[in-house]
């Protein structure tokens, strides 16, 4: 087995791998709980590395799912409804807007690269701002085309410095709002300087994946300006503040003709059924959204006053994670993962003194600062 590996290995040179997906960086999530648990044999494990949901997922969502496979044995047998028509429609219902205007995907993730397979090809180039999520280069580069990165001001987007990034061969534009890893935000009118700056040939993501957890009185109404822009794509997802990240639902809202593109080159069936009976059950539980939202702002409230407390810097944030800066912060979250809490590093997006922490429950949030004081000697 090892001579035929070795063999394998010394034919890559021959595999039909272009040279510029071979040039692709890995973009590497966070660390499970089982590998953690696992390296460093550890029973309990606090992740706070993902953004994912600490009260998991609505209830509803459970006997959904059970309902999904009651008195029958075909619910995993059966192909999902490739259009997820109830879920697009509940969707529209929800937003205010056609279904027709609703494109539902495999997570957000799968939309922010198929918008990148719709606009660019070698010869274009695709923009997005420094300190923003790893996905869009990475989506960019796959094309072939060039990824123009626009240097960030105080952490966040920088829409004057995007406008005059543009070039006539710009053909998709990345805003990532909040942005993620910093839990900055982009105002209204920031917002429309890019979009009034770019041709009609130009696609612009407005990636909303955090959307829930801003303030409503900050909340931009960006569904608004797809009346005004119809190269607008607003991207969100039920992986967030909905706690359905193992089941990759997603969708955009966008202009009709953007949808139809879209299911052109889309995998058939990408939205497995039980991710789309989740999605409606998740969607149609305000009570749980809401509770999920007070979660997020008494959490922030907690570790932002500890952290004021010890004179420890950090990014504010409208996000359900803070960005907290750190003389050492790869050293720092190594201490904290051989102690069972893990966060995220930021080095891989050139921000070597942060590491980023998911807002979890009040106990998980007092049991990350305790170990935090811990690894930087302050206990």
């Amino acid at each position: 087995m090892s001579e035929a590996k070795s063999e394998l290995d010394d034919a890559v040179e021959n595999t039909p791998v272009p040279a510029h997906i071979r040039a692709l960086p890995l973009y590497v999530p966070g660390r499970s709980e089982q590998s953690v648990a696992r390296e460093y044999g550890l029973a309990r494990i606090i992740k706070l590395a993902s953004n994912e949901n600490p009260l998991g997922c609505s209830p509803h969502v459970a006997q959904a799912l059970a309902e999904q496979f009651s008195g029958t044995n075909t619910a995993l047998s059966r192909y999902p409804d490739s259009d997820a028509f109830d879920l697009r429609n509940a969707l529209a219902r929800y937003h205010g807007v056609p279904a027709n205007h609703i494109a539902v995907t495999n997570g957000s993730h799968e939309l922010i690269d198929l918008c990148a397979a719709l606009s660019l090809r070698a010869g274009t180039a695709g923009l997005y701002s420094q300190y923003a999520f790893q996905a869009y280069p990475i989506s960019i580069k796959a094309r072939g085309a060039t990824a123009i990165e626009v240097p960030a001001s105080d952490y966040r987007h920088d829409p004057a410095s995007m406008r005059a990034a543009l070039t006539d061969t710009t053909r998709l534009v990345y805003i990532c709002n909040p942005n993620n890893p910093t839990g900055t935000l982009l105002s209204p009118a920031d917002i429309e300087v890019i979009l009034d700056s770019v041709g009609p040939d130009t696609l612009v993501v407005l990636d909303e994946a955090y959307i829930d957890y801003v303030d409503p009185t900050l909340r931009p109404d960006s569904i608004s300006l797809l009346a005004r822009y119809p190269q607008l794509v607003v991207a969100r997802t039920f992986s967030k503040a909905y706690g359905l990240a193992s089941l990759r639902v997603g969708y955009g809202i966008m202009h009709p003709d953007l949808v139809d593109a879209i299911a052109r080159i889309r995998p058939t069936f990408s939205v497995n059924a039980l991710a789309q009976r989740a999605a409606l059950a998740a969607l149609a539980d305000r009570e749980f959204l809401q509770r999920t939202q007070s979660l997020n702002r008494a959490g922030i409230t907690q570790i932002s006053q500890a952290l004021e407390r010890q004179g420890i810097p950090f990014i504010p944030t409208h996000a359900n994670f803070i960005a907290i800066g750190l003389n050492d912060a790869k050293t720092v979250a190594q201490r904290l993962l051989q102690a069972g809490i893990v966060v995220r590093p930021l080095g891989a997006y050139e921000l070597d003194d942060l590491i980023r922490v998911t807002v979890g429950t009040e106990e998980e949030n007092d049991m990350f600062l305790r170990a935090l004081l811990k690894a930087l000697g302050r206990d």
